[in-house]
């Protein structure tokens, strides 16, 4: 999905988590990730293939109790201000890569997911 040389940087993190009938929003800024999890993420994030994606990506999705949606924005320094955005979610339809206006389909999305949400899971404040 991305390469170490573009120089990647996770810039935030947001979560939209339903628990008890209730959306709980949660951000994570680049600032509260340590050099550890920041390196953690990328690490995943280099070994993740990614294909053209043929249908058109929902612009809606619905946040059901115990679903969590994710997007890390991770910043590329030889992209001239473009930005990677990896869109996660419990619920396997929403997963993909999103540079500029194009999505690609994540290859093994879920289990993308899964990795990024138990490095995440201990950050993600639900009351």
């Amino acid at each position: 999905m991305i390469e170490p040389d573009n120089h990647p940087q996770i810039e935030s993190i947001y979560a939209t988590i339903g628990h008890n009938g209730e959306t709980f929003d949660s951000v994570i800024s680049q600032n509260e990730l340590s050099d550890e999890l920041n390196n953690s993420l990328l690490e995943l994030f280099f070994h993740t293939k990614i294909k053209r994606r043929l249908l058109p990506y929902p612009k809606n999705y619905t946040i059901l109790d115990g679903s969590v949606y994710l997007t890390v924005r991770v910043l590329l320094d030889n992209a001239d201000s473009l930005s990677l955005y990896v869109n996660l979610s419990s619920q396997s339809d929403y997963n993909s890569a999103q540079f500029g206006d194009t999505h690609f389909q994540i290859v093994e999305g879920q289990k993308l997911y899964e990795q990024v949400y138990s490095l995440l899971s201990d950050k993600l404040a639900v009351p």
